[in-house]
């Protein structure tokens, strides 16, 4: 690795030099006990400093990097930092992207996995449901006239029992008997009717029959046809890891809890991104994380999807501007992304994506950040990343979420439109332009800039010593010194006065 004169290890190693001589010094022997306390004290104190030097030089070993001007995206939990980078690996050709791109394209084109196919099997699908609910509907229908007239001709049957019944009922018992053999006229229409109606419900049972012998027919059409889509869906499922997006959350918390780097070459210069864990989910399972990715990084931007200030927190419960001080209170340039989260594209159509009550936030957002970083905090850029990614994604799973919000997005702007209405045009341009100015400074300020961090630290450390335990030490034995002079010189004059009296 090559470095430049006074690098931080040659910083750090000049600062635990000076501390080894600081506790050479306490280590010498003292008769006074006042000293020796104040020496202990002090000694403890170093070795704990000597620790701290002897660590902050391992993690400057670990990530300090001197080569690649490299910058974190950093911030809230689904802020959209890996939708933002997703969409810079497409843009500028980032080459595992490139590589995932050509073997989904590759992939899809050997399942043959158009959205057309998607599209064709899925109006099968809703046609045969509907159908299916056609025939539902007159097999209702036929079934409640069935219902309808069986019921009237039941009561006619029935009324025309009762009669006959009556009629019996009234006969002498020769009547009867002969009723037996000879039969009335009603007896004979009852027996016209029982016929007529067991034969109306064999007929309806006929009817019925045919309808769901069709319905039955429209659902093996309709199950080969979902069992094509399952099909189709499994080999798309084969795309899902080439696909764009990949990297980009789902709305569960923490879906980033490993820092990702990702490396490019735009206009003859070298970068690396970082996808930094964000700092409100599960943040104890990532913290340490969020403090490689920053210390490694030489920019960072914090990415946030509210245009207000962020949170302050109290003393029981760290704030996200407390988190961010302590996180990058070292980096030399931080930078804001307020990512503007738009679901509809009828909001791109307007003339300015951001609204007066949102600039007004984000100034004081820009105030507050100023207040907790000092001359290291930058400016807010916006930028809508979704609608950002939408205008450059290519190999999305046909019929997946994404691309069904993709065609939305299109069906209403085309892409050139959505690049520029969602201000990536601005910010790619600001990526590989102005914030690649003088790259090779910002390497040697950032890193340089941790080590004057430590060095704070340690005289920090050294000035409350000193005010401590050393300064009113000093003025004690100042005072001491002082009272001993008076008394040797009260002694002396004591002496001289009875040698005078004497002679």
């Amino acid at each position: 690795m090559s470095t430049t004169k006074n690098t931080p290890q040659d910083i750090y190693a000049q600062l635990r030099e000076k501390i080894d001589n600081v506790l050479q010094v306490i280590n010498e022997d003292t008769e006074d006990s006042s000293v020796t306390k104040a020496k202990d004290n002090a000694r403890e104190i170093f070795y704990e400093l000597q620790k701290k030097i002897n660590y902050e030089i391992s993690e400057l070993e670990k990530y300090a990097e001197w080569e690649t001007f490299t910058f974190a995206f950093y911030g809230e939990t689904n802020a959209g930092k890996s939708t933002i980078i997703e969409t810079l690996r497409i843009l500028l050709n980032e080459q595992s992207k490139q590589e995932a791109q050509l073997k989904f394209k590759a992939l899809q084109k050997e399942l043959g996995l158009t959205e057309e196919c998607f599209l064709v099997i899925k109006e099968q699908i809703q046609r045969f449901e509907s159908m299916m609910a056609d025939v539902q509907q007159e097999l209702d229908r036929i079934r409640q006239l069935q219902n309808e007239d069986l019921a009237h001709y039941r009561l006619e049957l029935n009324e025309l029992e009762a009669c006959v019944k009556n009629m019996l009922g009234s006969m002498s018992v020769w009547r009867k008997f002969l009723s037996f053999f000879f039969k009335t006229r009603e007896q004979k229409e009852l027996v016209i009717k029982r016929k007529a109606l067991c034969q109306r419900e064999q007929e309806n049972k006929f009817v019925v029959s045919d309808y769901l012998a069709r319905i039955k027919c429209i659902e093996q059409d309709k199950l080969k046809s979902e069992q094509e889509y399952t099909t189709l869906q499994n080999n798309a499922s084969r795309l899902v890891s080439y696909a764009d997006g990949t990297i980009i959350g789902d709305g569960r918390s923490d879906f980033t809890v490993e820092t990702h780097e990702y490396r490019f070459m735009a206009n003859g210069k070298s970068f690396a991104i970082l996808d930094v864990p964000g700092i409100e989910g599960k943040e104890s399972t990532v913290i340490e994380n969020i403090k490689a990715a920053v210390k490694n990084a030489h920019a960072v931007f914090y990415v946030t999807s509210k245009a207000s200030a962020p949170q302050q927190g109290d003393e029981s419960n760290q704030g996200t501007l407390q988190k961010i001080k302590e996180h990058l209170g070292a980096k030399t340039e931080v930078w804001t992304i307020y990512n503007k989260r738009i679901t509809n594209p009828l909001q791109l159509q307007k003339d300015d994506l951001l609204s007066e009550d949102e600039r007004l936030s984000l100034a004081d957002l820009n105030e507050k950040m100023r207040s907790q970083l000092g001359d290291n905090y930058q400016d807010t850029l916006t930028l809508s990343a979704q609608a950002a990614f939408f205008s450059v994604a290519e190999c999305l799973v046909p019929c997946s979420s994404l691309k069904v919000n993709k065609n939305k997005f299109i069906s209403k702007l085309s892409t050139g439109e959505l690049r520029n209405k969602s201000m990536l045009n601005d910010f790619s341009q600001f990526i590989v332009s102005d914030l690649m100015d003088g790259s090779q400074e910002k390497i040697i300020k950032s890193n340089n800039n941790d080590a004057v961090l430590l060095v704070k630290k340690v005289v920090k450390k050294i000035d409350y010593l000193n005010r401590v335990h050393f300064m009113p030490l000093a003025k004690k034995l100042e005072m001491d010194s002082h009272d001993c002079a008076l008394q040797m010189d009260l002694a002396l004059r004591s002496l001289k006065t009875r040698l005078h009296s004497v002679t």
